[in-house]
């Protein structure tokens, strides 16, 4: 769940780019207690430059998430 692929992102990560009913997936994942929406590429930071506004405001829900953490290039 929490390993990264060769960009550094994760499974919740590249979740947070799917749009419509595949947003099932994203809410699957953020309910399992040892996924990290901060780790590797930031799963927020996804979301919003994928302009996925459910995505957004699932993570945005979850007390895990961090809205300042920033990605790989330091971007928050």
């Amino acid at each position: 769940l929490n390993d990264l692929d060769f960009e550094g992102h994760t499974a919740l990560s590249r979740a947070a780019e799917l749009k419509g009913g595949k947003i099932a997936i994203l809410k699957h994942l953020l309910a399992l207690p040892e996924a990290d929406p901060n780790y590797g590429f930031p799963a927020l930071a996804h979301a919003t430059r994928q302009d996925n506004l459910a995505a957004v405001e699932l993570l945005l829900a979850d007390r895990r998430t961090k809205v300042s953490q920033g990605d790989k290039y330091g971007t928050t």
